[in-house]
């Protein structure tokens, strides 16, 4: 028994099966493995991962140095507190209060003489300008009663404005 086998052969001539025409003429979408989903979550968590870390470090730094900069200002306020409080010490000493007494109020102890040096009297020229306002110390010898006054008063020199046009 013999048996003959035929070849099927298509109207066109062609001999390719149909499979290979479609896969040429029409794009198929690519499918996506699940090793390349996996990565692309991995690579979102690690960013957004780095990014807070990021965040992190520069609130970090910002706190860092603010609280490096309030420990400086400490310092300084402790500073100018112990300044504050030796003087306070020093102005209830007996020492500070007999050192006013003797410089500013001219006080002295019991048999001691106080003496008060007075400063030279100098004579002021007027100004030599006769179109402005000219000021002209009228300075004339002092009794002892107005040298007293300017010791403990202060410089209060008649002052005489003389308008020369």
């Amino acid at each position: 028994m013999t048996t003959k086998k035929t070849s099927v052969t298509s109207k066109k001539g062609s001999s390719k099966p149909k499979a290979a025409t479609k896969k040429s003429d029409k794009k198929s979408p690519r499918k996506i493995s699940a090793f390349q989903v996996v990565a692309v979550l991995i690579l979102a968590i690690v960013l957004f991962l780095v990014v807070d870390l990021g965040r992190q470090a520069a609130a970090n730094y910002q706190v860092q140095r603010e609280a490096d900069l309030l420990s400086q200002q400490l310092t300084l306020a402790k500073d100018h507190q112990n300044e504050l409080l030796a003087r306070r010490s020093y102005v209830a000493s007996d020492l500070f209060v007999e050192q006013v007494a003797r410089q500013e109020l001219k006080w002295a102890k019991s048999g001691e003489t106080v003496l008060v040096i007075l400063p030279p009297t100098e004579e002021i020229k007027p100004f030599t300008n006769k179109k402005a306002a000219t000021m002209q110390t009228v300075n004339t010898s002092q009794t002892p009663p107005q040298a007293w006054w300017r010791i403990f008063f202060g410089d209060t020199e008649q002052t005489v404005l003389t308008n020369s046009e």
